[in-house]
């Protein structure tokens, strides 16, 4: 295949797919109820660790700049230049390493849960009705019942 011939079809794939991910948007189940709480798992149970995270990165931004501005006469400056460089620099960065961070470690934990399902074992589910992929196809964990898996 010659490189045009290629190009455009990975057009036409990346058509395909903008047009079913679009088409997904209007089809029935929507599940509200899990993107909310999936948004507060992720979200807001990753604040208290990006919050540390910023506090002491500005710490430590501020001990290594203020000799620098003080030699220059503009030690004052070093709360603005601080909040500056963390919330257009750092920010975005440290926030996004932490929330990937707590995602794989929930994508870890559901791996090994399914793991747990696979040997046959009780299995303690994180979230009540999630359903696991398994080898054998899906299993769906009841948290309601007796926890194992059906």
């Amino acid at each position: 295949m010659n490189i045009a011939t290629r190009a455009l079809l990975e057009v036409q794939e990346m058509t395909l797919l903008v047009a079913r991910a679009a088409r997904g948007l209007f089809k029935r189940p929507r599940y509200f109820n899990e993107i909310v709480t999936q948004m507060d798992i992720i979200g807001v149970g990753s604040l208290t660790i990006i919050l540390l995270t910023g506090f002491f990165t500005g710490g430590v931004l501020t001990l290594q700049t203020y000799p620098t501005l003080k030699y220059y006469g503009a030690q004052d400056q070093t709360g603005r230049l601080v909040a500056i460089s963390l919330v257009r620099e750092l920010g975005p960065v440290l926030t996004a390493l932490m929330v990937t961070g707590r995602v794989q470690r929930e994508a870890g934990l559901q791996r090994d849960a399914v793991q747990i399902a696979a040997e046959g074992s009780c299995v303690a589910d994180l979230h009540a009705q999630r359903v696991f992929q398994h080898p054998s196809g899906l299993r769906r964990v009841n948290h309601q019942h007796s926890g194992e898996a059906e």
